[in-house]
């Protein structure tokens, strides 16, 4: 049985023997408990087992997370929600570093050894597209400028809409993404 108080928040009523409401510290709201559960799950693991792929693929999420902590931060005042934002900013440079020299490393076909002293690594900014368009990218391709092709608009405003959704994943997207262009494909033209 939950009561509610003039601060606009459920507390759990719990009985005890003490007569008087104790405020227990656990009564973190669900919504928060389920954003860190998923930094713990699409970031923090992957980092630590070094799924490379699975952090490439979640770092389009990042910054809507970001959004979400800041949003939830000015509603409950959690200090530790400032650090889970400020993880993300450190998993976000890791991710683009990692890029980086994998870059790198293609373009020299040559595989970076720590151990060398003689390694030299030229490092650029990084240009980034919006996360829809980097995500657009990465499963349907990029559009050749020689070929005169061009983003579809409309696959890209399904992408940002799939992306605000609370439990999305990049996987979620690209099977929705597949299922679109092959429903776009067998719809015959209309001239």
């Amino acid at each position: 049985m939950t009561t509610h108080s003039l601060t606009g928040k459920n507390y759990l009523n719990i009985n005890n023997l003490k007569g008087f409401y104790v405020n227990e510290t656990n009564n973190i709201p669900v919504k928060i408990k389920k954003l860190k559960e998923r930094i713990l799950e699409d970031y923090l693991l992957p980092l630590f087992t070094k799924k490379w792929n699975t952090l490439n693929e979640n770092v389009f999420f990042i910054e809507t997370l970001q959004k979400n902590i800041s949003y939830y931060y000015n509603i409950y005042k959690i200090d530790e929600l400032n650090t889970y934002h400020e993880l993300l900013k450190v998993i976000k440079i890791l991710i683009d570093n990692y890029q980086t020299l994998e870059n790198y490393e293609s373009q020299t076909k040559t595989k970076f050894n720590p151990n060398q002293v003689t390694s030299f690594i030229f490092k650029t900014a990084k240009i980034q597209l919006l996360p829809e368009y980097e995500i657009y990218d990465n499963i349907i391709g990029k559009p050749k400028k020689e070929l005169k092709e061009k983003y579809d608009i409309d696959m890209i405003c399904l992408i940002k809409k799939l992306m605000e959704q609370e439990n999305i994943t990049y996987n979620k997207i690209k099977e929705h993404v597949k299922k679109e262009t092959s429903q776009q494909e067998t719809k015959p033209n209309k001239k």
